[in-house]
């Protein structure tokens, strides 16, 4: 991977190339929590322009936000995209804790199984570690896997009730989706060399 790089978003114009990655990567396949939170309407070129929008204004106003991409050195272009949260200072309204999260992290399809992913996240790991901080990350059945491998233990499972009197067609195809929703956590170093050991302080 020595021809991919980090670079921390600095300006709007870096969200010109996060959004697409954004919209690529769940939509294939479809991620269903995504288009939820991030509802936009009209046609493509309508939702990007809201969802930039959207994403830089969050990232402009948070104070805590760090946008990164991993760019290939070779043809310029972002390959992946991640969102870190990293709460090293107390921030009065609402009260955070003091921690670090990863908000969202992406490759895009072209891109997958070549470690850009890990690349994005060791480099939320390196500063969260040196600053004391524990990680967090909500993440969908999928993505299991790829948290366990890099120290994330599953702390907790959302499982939504998608029950409804008259379903309409577009509900029914929600309802075939695994919409489970799992909370990890990730202690100050990464902790034992087994995940599967270790237990955060408040189930001790």
């Amino acid at each position: 991977m020595g021809h991919i790089s980090i670079k921390e978003a600095k300006s709007e114009s870096d969200f010109d190339e996060i959004v697409p990655l954004l919209m690529e990567f769940f939509a294939t396949p479809l991620n269903v929590f995504y288009q939820f939170v991030n509802h936009a309407v009209g046609s493509s070129k309508e939702q990007m322009k809201q969802k930039k929008e959207r994403h830089y204004n969050a990232w402009r106003t948070s104070g805590c936000c760090h946008w990164i991409m991993a760019i290939d050195e070779r043809s310029g272009s972002a390959t992946g995209a991640a969102c870190w949260q990293i709460y090293e200072k107390p921030v009065p309204w609402p009260e955070k804790p003091l921690i670090a999260k990863i908000e969202q992290i992406v490759t895009h399809p072209d891109h997958r199984r070549r470690g850009i992913a890990n690349l994005l996240v060791k480099w939320g790991l390196e500063k969260a570690d040196a600053l004391g901080l524990e990680t967090f990350v909500q993440g969908v059945p999928n993505s299991l896997p790829f948290y366990e491998a890099v120290g994330f233990v599953v702390t907790d499972r959302i499982e939504p009730d998608m029950s409804t009197s008259h379903p309409n067609a577009e509900w029914k195809e929600f309802q075939k989706l695994d919409m489970h929703l799992y909370f990890l956590w990730r202690p100050v170093g990464g902790g034992a060399r087994d995940p599967t050991s270790l237990k955060p302080p408040w189930q001790e």
